[in-house]
């Protein structure tokens, strides 16, 4: 049966018609309310709940697993199986709900040498003499052969007709030695060129003036592919289901760069047609797909790119909001998954400025990517280390957003939280979950095995008293534990539960089997390492010795540690600044060596190990200067 359907969304006061057996999640998303459904729809992660009021529909199977009977009998449902059949009134829970993320921009904007590829030249025409061109395009031609630059066929038509017979001046744009445009000899000739970090979850992009150096904006937004999944796995096997969905991915991250670049562009009352350059970082999957090209192949075996270095493409055939005869830089990738906004990583951490240098990069995201310098050897692995750091597995997890917990410590005997906004906890982001269990494996709430214990199991007293109330069991003495209620300044009861902790153990342990089996393939040690870079959004908030203490990071010095942030947005901006940092890139892959992890036989082995919370050789050095102890006196 058809039929339209009406639908009271609230607490929008929406009112909404739909034909019949619409999916909710279609219908809400076409309605511009984004809703957050990291597993890409299939029912799993249970992150795109709406709360029926009237007219549940019955629940299916799917989720009567992801929600439990207290929500059901609630009439809460995902929107990703929930199908619209009767006239009926929801609620979109604030969690449910998809918004920008903290900015992750790099902090570095450090001071660059501006010599660009892209400039401009004053171009003198003689002037026409009879019989001697036979056309503007000839006239135009033989100046430029005197200059020893190629020329955009198309830019005979800026050449005044009839030809002059005084000579003729004009302002060539360069790139390269291509000349894209050809502008008035009055003019000022800007120069524009934008830095795009098209990551899995977020885009950022910043817009440069390449004559005077100064960055006019920078704009960030969530990635809109997110709606095929949080992960690179997912969205490539939906490409591999539909090749229509290449397109479509593509398209949406462009959507999405045109409104953010027209946003900087309106700054300073600029147009599209002074933007000649963009420099674009992703890894693999973003790289391929933004392309235009298929990434299936980097999802099997020997997990080879279709490209490593691309020639720039025509702006024209991107889509992007910039000059149409401009050019697109996609940085190269090296193999597997990492791709482009790892060689922008090591631009950034100065990778290869010293021959016998022994440093180690990590890209903490959904996939991890690693990078190893060891004397002259270079190594590159990935390691899925899942959607836990991104709050997609973890059940009252999210990104990194306002009123997220992000940070923990102990004050007077108790744990005290801090929210990204300083506004009431909703959930718990990734540098919190790693703290938290952090301070709870020092308090001996969570053992090295991963376990939650009950109250009872708790070493000291104070803490015993503390937990007493807040360690929940079920009947299968599964314990979880209440870290703020909703009178504790939270929106609702946050609570920390064993799956969660599972689900960090597989994350931490991808990194740090990582790490370990790269120096294992250079017969290398973790004290011989010179500096440790950290890029990605965890070094906004999180403390380098948490992730020393859990093992993610090996023990080396403090000040051997270097959080880079968004290294892969100033990678970008260092290569649209200096002309020099392109060859670089291309020196670089040449040089690193992808390593497959899955293919080493003891890998299993180690990543087994490293399944175990906390690092030995600081365990040893905490016990030395004793643990964590409450003060309730």
């Amino acid at each position: 049966m058809s039929g339209k359907i009406a639908v009271h969304i609230l607490p929008d006061d929406i009112h909404l018609t739909v034909e019949k057996n619409t999916s909710a999640l279609k219908g809400l998303r076409d309605l511009g309310l984004d809703i957050w459904y990291p597993c890409g729809g299939n029912g799993s992660c249970g992150k795109c709940k709406v709360q029926f009021l009237k007219s549940a529909p019955p629940p299916t199977s799917a989720e009567k697993i992801t929600l439990n009977k207290e929500e059901l009998k609630q009439g809460f449902r995902l929107a990703c199986r929930t199908f619209f059949n009767t006239h009926s009134t929801l609620r979109i829970p604030e969690d449910s709900r998809l918004r920008a993320i903290t900015s992750l921009t790099s902090s570095l904007n450090r001071s660059l040498l501006l010599q660009p590829l892209l400039k401009t030249e004053p171009l003198e025409l003689e002037p026409a003499k009879l019989n001697r061109y036979a056309n503007r395009s000839a006239w135009l031609k033989a100046a430029v052969n005197k200059k020893n630059y190629t020329l955009l066929p198309n830019l005979v038509i800026k050449i005044p007709h009839p030809l002059p017979v005084e000579p003729f001046k004009i302002i060539a744009v360069i790139l390269e030695t291509e000349i894209i445009d050809l502008l008035p000899v009055e003019s000022k000739a800007p120069l524009y060129g934008l830095a795009v970090d098209i990551g899995t979850t977020t885009l950022a992009l910043s817009l440069i003036d390449l004559v005077s150096g100064e960055t006019i904006g920078v704009e960030s937004a969530l990635n809109p592919q997110a709606e095929f999944g949080d992960d690179l796995i997912s969205r490539v096997a939906a490409i591999m289901r539909s090749e229509a969905l290449l397109r479509e991915m593509r398209n949406k991250v462009i959507r999405v760069l045109n409104g953010k670049i027209r946003n900087l562009l309106h700054l300073k009352h600029l147009n599209k047609n002074q933007v000649y350059q963009a420099v674009v970082a992703g890894n693999t999957v973003m790289n391929h797909i933004f392309s235009g090209v298929h990434p299936g192949s980097v999802a099997y075996a020997p997990f080879a790119p279709v490209y490593k270095i691309r020639e720039p493409l025509p702006a024209s055939e991107t889509g992007l909001t910039m000059a149409e005869s401009g050019k697109v830089y996609v940085l190269p990738n090296i193999g597997g998954f990492v791709g482009g906004d790892v060689v922008a990583d090591l631009l950034v951490s100065g990778f290869g400025k010293q021959r016998d240098e022994k440093r180690l990069l990590i890209d903490i995201g959904t996939n991890c990517e690693l990078v190893l310098k060891y004397e002259q050897q270079y190594l590159a692995v990935s390691s899925p280390a899942g959607p836990a750091l991104e709050g997609a597995k973890i059940s009252q997890g999210m990104r990194a957003e306002t009123g997220a917990i992000s940070d923990a410590e102990i004050k007077q005997g108790r744990l005290v939280y801090t929210t990204i906004g300083h506004k009431p906890a909703r959930g718990i982001c990734g540098s919190g979950l790693f703290r938290i269990i952090e301070l709870l494996l020092e308090i001996g709430v969570i053992t090295e095995e991963g376990r939650i214990v009950s109250a009872g199991e708790i070493p000291d007293k104070n803490w015993r008293v503390y937990f007493t109330p807040r360690i929940k069991s079920n009947k299968h003495g599964v314990n979880k534990i209440l870290l703020l209620s909703s009178k504790e300044k939270a929106a609702k009861g946050i609570y920390l539960v064993q799956q969660d902790v599972r689900e960090f153990q597989l994350a931490k342990a991808a990194i740090s089997s990582a790490w370990k089996m790269l120096l294992k393939e250079v017969s290398g040690r973790w004290q011989a390492l010179d500096e440790v870079h950290v890029a990605g959004a965890f070094g906004n908030f999180i403390r380098p010795q948490t992730l020393q203490r859990l093992g993610v990071l090996p023990p080396v010095a403090a000040k051997k540690i270097r959080f880079i942030g968004n290294a892969a947005l100033e990678g970008a901006r260092m290569v649209l600044f200096n002309r020099e940092n392109l060859g670089r890139c291309s020196r670089l892959i040449g040089q690193v060596r992808f390593l497959e992890l899955a293919g080493k036989p003891d890998f299993q082995d180690v990543f087994v190990s490293e399944l175990r919370l906390g690092n030995r050789e600081v365990s040893a050095q905490n016990s030395k200067n004793g643990k964590v102890k409450p003060d309730l006196q």
